[in-house]
């Protein structure tokens, strides 16, 4: 005779102790009970009668709701996995480190990379009179008329029998576009040629990560004007390519040029490598901290407007500890966490034993960099932050 199970109805053996399909229990009821029913003592008296208690069907684990709950946890982790790498910067590609380098492109760089212009004449007066007998100017000032840049000759009368007459031009609204910082330029765009970058020799400077590459440059929109007598000859010469070395560093999602302030302090610590060892021993020596773990916890008690903690980092020649927390409590007011910190780097520019400075790199959350120098002296064996008030 075929059995089959009472909960789900599948066919089932008839030694069978669960279902293979839902997993329910087939034993029979009664072998349940006994088996939950706690061994008696052969002398122990006989518990006196409760209650009757309805009873329950021990709980069994489905083996389809174990794969799908260990389905679904991988699914959260995978996501949750997922989620860090896409809010992490991955390693630098050629399309990231070209869009962090935009505003460069259209900002420092017109001003960094040599620009064809020409400073050979004050572009800055107008209007501008000359002697009709100086060919060479006037020849120039004519091409610029005629590159629609000045406008003229305009002859005027002087009132000098030794001089009657001159020959005058003034700019017109397009000389604008061309002359920059007093100088005639032929381009106003730059142009990438091309990147060169190795990712794998990705640096690091604390939580930085550092990106090197080489941006190779050429100066494109030549204006048409520039190409024809007489001034072909001077700006042929301008528009060969350039190379420019840049640092990025990873930010969110992206890369950003490495500001001149943070490149400043990045190789001043390549200057001035951290010796561990010292720092150690100094720490051991001192009982306390490392004077650069001071320097970034003052800075950061700072930034949250920690009264606490900077009482206690604090230190000055004419107060006592009471009284600089006193000066603190009547310092103007900052808001509290106005500025959410990225990261704090610090260097060690000088000192000894006794004695250190600290110059200070604060990446704010908004993308603002700030620096900070704070000179530490050794209390009583621990580092303390020397406040002037």
């Amino acid at each position: 005779m075929a059995a089959f199970c009472h909960e789900c109805g599948a066919p089932r053996a008839a030694d069978s102790v669960f279902c293979e399909q839902c997993g329910t229990s087939l034993r029979p009821q009664g072998v349940l009970l006994a088996e939950l029913e706690p061994p008696r003592t052969p002398h122990a008296p006989r518990p006196s009668p409760g209650p009757i208690a309805t009873p329950r069907r021990p709980v069994q684990l489905n083996q389809r709701l174990l794969i799908g709950g260990a389905v679904g946890v991988l699914a959260l982790m995978l996501a949750g996995g997922g989620a860090w790498w896409w809010l992490t910067p991955g390693p630098a590609t050629e399309a990231k480190l070209l869009e962090g380098a935009k505003p460069w492109l259209t900002g420092d760089g017109l001003k960094q990379v040599t620009r064809p212009c020409l400073h050979n004449f004050d572009y800055q007066a107008s209007p501008v009179s000359i002697n009709p007998d100086n060919q060479p100017t006037r020849e120039w000032l004519d091409g610029l008329v005629k590159a629609g840049l000045y406008q003229g000759p305009e002859t005027v009368s002087t009132g000098n029998s030794w001089q009657p007459l001159q020959l005058r031009y003034e700019k017109t609204a397009k000389a604008a576009t061309a002359i920059v910082d007093n100088r005639l330029c032929a381009a106003s765009r730059l142009e990438v040629l091309g990147l060169e970058f190795n990712p794998k020799a990705e640096e690091h400077w604390g939580p930085m990560r550092i990106q090197r590459g080489t941006l190779k440059l050429r100066w494109e929109d030549r204006a048409a004007w520039s190409d024809s007598a007489p001034f072909k000859s001077q700006f042929d010469g301008e528009f060969s390519e350039q190379q420019r070395n840049l640092l990025w560093v990873a930010q969110d999602k992206g890369w950003r040029l490495m500001t001149s302030q943070e490149e400043s302090a990045w190789q001043s610590a390549l200057r001035h490598p951290p010796a561990e060892a010292n720092q150690g021993l100094s720490s051991l020596f001192s009982g306390g901290d490392s004077p650069e773990k001071v320097a970034e916890s003052m800075l950061r008690a700072m930034m949250d407007r920690d009264l606490d903690t900077m009482a206690k980092l604090a230190y000055s020649r004419e107060l006592s500890p009471e009284a600089i927390r006193q000066r603190l409590e009547h310092a103007p007011a900052r808001p509290k966490n106005a500025e959410v910190l990225d990261y704090v780097l610090v260097t060690r520019v000088a000192g000894d034993q006794s004695r250190a400075e600290m110059e200070l790199t604060a990446r704010m959350k908004t993308g603002e960099t700030q620096f900070l120098t704070l000179e530490l002296r050794s209390i009583n064996h621990q580092w303390r932050v020397v406040m002037g008030f």
